[in-house]
């Protein structure tokens, strides 16, 4: 099974973790290490995912035997807290496909990584270049009459404005983008960060919020992309990370699983050199389809996973 190869050997390929915070060198690949938590009965995956600051949808995706086993049962949950790099550009980088947002501060070498909350279906969260237009402290929240009209069809009057406090979902600290309808907020719901749940906003755990915030100035860059797979190599390894494609890109529900394996190869080959002998190799295909979220580490020149020797 996939997860009795993990890469013991990966945290030599990364950097040190200290919270969601590290080191920053041009030319990084990686970041983070792999968690393990044992689970008990009485324990809340909604919980573990908080305790470590990931996503649920990464927790689930990390571990995909969980479905399968007895509820009252304790074993050891994988938890996602190694990543693939992105292209990241100084500034807000959010990576729609991992849920996950990068604040890179070229100036003191400082990466920060955060789990987040993106637009739901029918609610995208755009892609494209922005900037922070206005950081808000105790914000009103003036709601855009898309979101009033969808939530009178629910029977849900809104007002057209809702003051600072307890009742205003933004929180206390939010970050507006230069397309003004879109902002970074607070999600209090902590079990639906890591999930598509907003109305096309990026939410995020509280403590992650506020610190952004006084990370952050007014006019810092907001790359927002959707990269559902990540590659990167060295002269004797390739490194693989997938994520499953967001719905939209997925246009033939009938056959869901060839869209879906379409979307990833191509995004795979997308990303490897035009001579690569390795772009259809089936163990990368195959592991690339298994959209668990985690890196793992293939030989070029092998017909096999490479596995640690430690």
């Amino acid at each position: 099974m996939w997860i009795n190869r993990f890469l013991l050997c990966f945290i030599l390929f990364t950097t040190s973790i200290i919270a969601d915070r590290y080191p920053w060198q041009p030319g990084m690949t990686t970041v983070g290490r792999i968690d393990y938590y044992m689970m008990t009965p009485d324990d809340s995956l909604r919980e573990v995912a908080f305790r470590y600051r990931v996503g649920y949808d990464a927790l689930m995706a990390a571990n995909p035997y969980i479905s399968k086993l007895p509820t009252a049962s304790s074993y050891v949950l994988i938890i996602p807290t190694v990543h693939i790099l992105p292209h990241l550009e100084p500034g807000i980088n959010i990576n729609l496909a991992e849920r996950r947002l990068y604040y890179l501060d070229d100036e003191q070498a400082i990466l920060y990584s955060y789990p987040v909350s993106i637009g739901r279906v029918g609610w995208q969260t755009p892609e494209g270049e922005f900037f922070v237009q206005e950081k808000m402290f105790r914000p009103y929240w003036n709601i855009p009459e898309s979101i009033r009209v969808a939530e009178a069809k629910r029977g849900i009057s809104l007002p057209k404005r809702i003051p600072p406090g307890n009742e205003n979902p933004l929180g206390e600290y939010a970050l507006r983008l230069s397309s003004p309808t879109y902002l970074i907020h607070v999600n209090f719901v902590e079990r639906k960060v890591g999930l598509r749940s907003t109305s096309g906003c990026i939410s995020l755990f509280a403590d992650d919020m506020k610190e952004l915030y006084h990370l952050v100035t007014e006019n810092t860059p907001v790359h927002i992309f959707n990269q559902p797979v990540k590659v990167v190599e060295d002269s004797e390894y390739v490194y693989i990370e997938s994520h499953r494609p967001l719905s939209e890109y997925i246009t033939d529900y009938q056959q869901e699983d060839k869209a879906i394996e379409a979307i990833l190869t191509q995004a795979f080959q997308q990303q490897l050199p035009v001579d690569s002998d390795w772009a259809n190799r089936p163990e990368m295909i195959d592991y690339i389809l298994k959209t668990v979220g985690i890196p793992q580490k293939f030989g070029k020149e092998s017909s096999h996973v490479t596995r640690s020797s430690g």
